[in-house]
């Protein structure tokens, strides 16, 4: 896997291309003759390729899901998106009993159960991923992600500067693209948002968003 390590004016971040987001392919693995001659780092990849399976799969559904317009029929396949997000969950779970240091494994379980809207669980997954890889910028966006579904707002605008700052642009837009979703959703239903709030965000957003297509690749904001 290949890192990329790049300087700010406050921290030195590392970002790993995009595992989760971009779909990447599995993690190479052996095939032993049978599970009782693996290796414990063995089977946590073994887990981790499963659950990502489960996670593709789950895509699949959701692309699905976006075509449909009978209700019963969208009812129905969303129960079995969820059913493939738990599945990851497991999964990954399963890898990290394996392999604890595997920060991989830690931030696709916290993606997983923020799918499922277990945004706390979420949190605590994706700040042990960190503990073990300082500003993997995968777990940085999808905690950012996290924060956005619990209505931390602050939080959220510091992943992104860091993520900026630190020049993962294209992390970076994936966690505009994020918060612009956030704003719509709150506008339509608050849920538990504050109105005034909400609509502060959505100006720091198109200062954002201005400074984003003007700026140089090198330059770094706040």
């Amino acid at each position: 896997m290949r890192i990329r390590v790049f300087a700010s004016a406050l921290c030195f971040l590392v970002i790993v291309p995009a595992l989760l987001g971009s779909g990447a392919s599995t993690m190479p693995s052996s095939s032993p003759s049978s599970m009782s001659s693996m290796s414990p780092q063995e089977m946590a990849i073994r887990s981790f390729n499963d659950g990502l399976r489960y996670r593709d799969r789950a895509w699949k559904q959701e692309k699905q899901l976006a075509t449909l317009q009978d209700a019963a029929q969208r009812e129905k396949l969303a129960e079995a998106i969820r059913k493939s997000y738990e599945a990851d969950i497991r999964a990954q779970r399963e890898a990290i009993q394996h392999n604890p240091s595997m920060y991989q494994a830690h931030t696709e379980l916290g993606y997983a159960l923020r799918k499922t809207g277990h945004y706390d669980d979420a949190l605590k997954s994706y700040d042990e991923a960190l503990l073990l890889m300082p500003n993997y910028g995968e777990a940085v966006e999808y905690r950012a992600e996290a924060y956005l579904g619990l209505n931390r707002v602050d939080d959220a605008k510091k992943s992104y500067l860091m993520l900026y700052n630190g020049g993962a642009k294209d992390l970076a837009k994936q966690l505009g693209d994020a918060m612009q979703k956030w704003v719509a959703d709150r506008k339509a239903n608050p849920a538990g948002a504050d109105a005034a709030s909400v609509d502060d965000f959505a100006k720091w957003l198109g200062q954002r968003s201005e400074i984003a297509g003007t700026t140089g690749t090198g330059s770094s904001w706040k």
